[in-house]
């Protein structure tokens, strides 16, 4: 039933994001619910969630918040160019993939060309 919806994922950005990951999750559930009720009305169903979970993406000091985007002056070749081994350092990333950039699956992929890149490296490279 395409009215039986069990899964919902919020997105926040900015201020609101950082709020929400210093609320604790017995004042975030409510919180959530309203911000949810408004947007989608009180009787839809995703307007009350039973758990929520999140994340510290814009606390974390490695992140900040970000992940890669392409702007209209990104050159196309960006990724590739990111992508590209510096001697025998590799880079993986969803910024280094060269379709899915900006996405966890981009992320997956580029860490398993790199794993085929080194797998495919002679013997003697690796022993170095």
């Amino acid at each position: 039933d395409h009215i039986n919806p069990r899964l919902v994922s919020v997105w926040l950005q900015g201020s609101g994001a950082l709020r929400v990951e210093s609320m604790s999750q017995a004042s975030l559930l409510p919180s959530i619910s309203s911000f949810l009720s408004e947007y989608l009305t009180p009787s839809h169903p995703l307007s009350h969630p039973i758990s929520v979970t999140t994340t510290t993406w814009g606390s974390e000091a490695t992140t900040l918040g970000s992940y890669s985007y392409i702007s209209p002056t990104t050159p196309p070749t960006a990724p590739a160019a990111l992508a590209s081994p510096v001697g025998r350092i590799l880079f993986a990333g969803e910024a280094t993939h060269s379709t899915h950039f900006s996405t966890v699956h981009g992320a997956i992929e580029s860490g398993r060309r790199e794993a085929n890149r080194i797998l495919d490296m002679p013997a003697n490279n690796l022993e170095r």
